[in-house]
């Protein structure tokens, strides 16, 4: 058994033409039906039944069983020749979500500075979810995360570096809300026009979700991925925001009210793949987020 075997296995399994996957590895049909014969000498099981009658090809149980290990071990091949890769490099493949590089790695940078990782930084912009994915693939080194939820990734270590709120973002010009000082049912906003984020962001599951709980569907104008847009058009009064207390600052001069109905946290992380030996560069990056969160543990 080896790689390509595995390779021309999955790619037969999604493709199920030995003809079209030749093709695809630029190889004769002979060396996909050999790597097909020893796979299920290996194995001792049949992975593929063909039709001959109808020219077709059905993956069998066992082959569609077979498929998931070999998706695992194949990225995990991946993963693994990424992470040699890397051991040599000196720059750190960064990730980090428009909020939390926008509004929390601030409070770092003196602290970067002075250990000389801040010129380190290659810096990936992506939504959580993305960046998730992309760490899971060795297409990153480390990645600050945010979540709704305590962050529990099976091949993922995180140390937590904050935990903010979600509250309603309104201007100052809106006379409705402008009275109001207590938290508020969100049934009570239903017809608010309402600002987001697109798909790729914690913000936007947050939202569905509390949607979703209150079973209140709301009128959304616009969403989008940069959050000074989304704030500028909240200042400007066209409609109201679901937000982080992260992403909100003084200068914003926005309302900020919290809901009866369902509290919900962004939850901020700092994440690397289990599997991953820290370079020195790394680890003081890492130690630098760690020291952070116990700080705040202890007060």
């Amino acid at each position: 058994m080896n790689a390509k075997d595995l390779n021309y296995f999955h790619e037969l399994v999604k493709q199920k033409n030995f003809s079209k996957v030749a093709d695809y590895f630029h190889v004769s049909q002979p060396t996909i039906s050999q790597a097909i014969k020893r796979l299920e000498d290996e194995f001792g099981s049949k992975l593929f039944d063909r039709d001959r009658s109808h020219g077709q090809l059905h993956v069998t149980v066992t082959g569609k069983q077979l498929d998931r290990h070999v998706l695992s071990i194949l990225n995990e091949l991946d993963v693994a020749q990424a992470d040699i890769d890397r051991v040599h490099q000196n720059r750190i493949r960064f990730g980090l979500p428009p909020i939390i590089g926008n509004y929390l790695v601030p409070n770092f940078a003196p602290q970067l500075m002075n250990a000389d990782i801040l010129s380190l930084l290659d810096v990936v912009e992506y939504g959580s979810a993305q960046l998730l994915k992309m760490l899971r693939k060795g297409e990153i080194d480390m990645a600050l995360l945010g979540s709704l939820t305590p962050l529990k990734e099976l091949g993922i270590r995180t140390v937590q570096i904050g935990n903010y709120p979600l509250v309603i973002a309104a201007s100052l010009e809106n006379r409705q809300l402008q009275a109001i000082h207590d938290p508020i049912h969100f049934a009570q906003l239903r017809h608010e026009r309402f600002i987001g984020f697109n798909k790729e962001f914690v913000h936007y599951t947050a939202f569905n979700e509390l949607c979703r709980q209150t079973r209140v569907r709301p009128k959304v104008i616009y969403r989008g991925a940069d959050i000074q847009i989304i704030k500028r058009l909240v200042q400007s009064n066209l409609g109201i925001a679901y937000l982080s207390t992260a992403a909100i600052t003084d200068q914003d001069h926005l309302l900020q009210i919290p809901l009866l109905d369902v509290q919900q946290s962004l939850h901020c992380y700092c994440a690397v793949r289990e599997s991953t030996i820290l370079r020195p560069s790394e680890q003081k990056l890492w130690d630098i987020f760690a020291q952070d969160s116990s700080t705040n543990s202890a007060h």
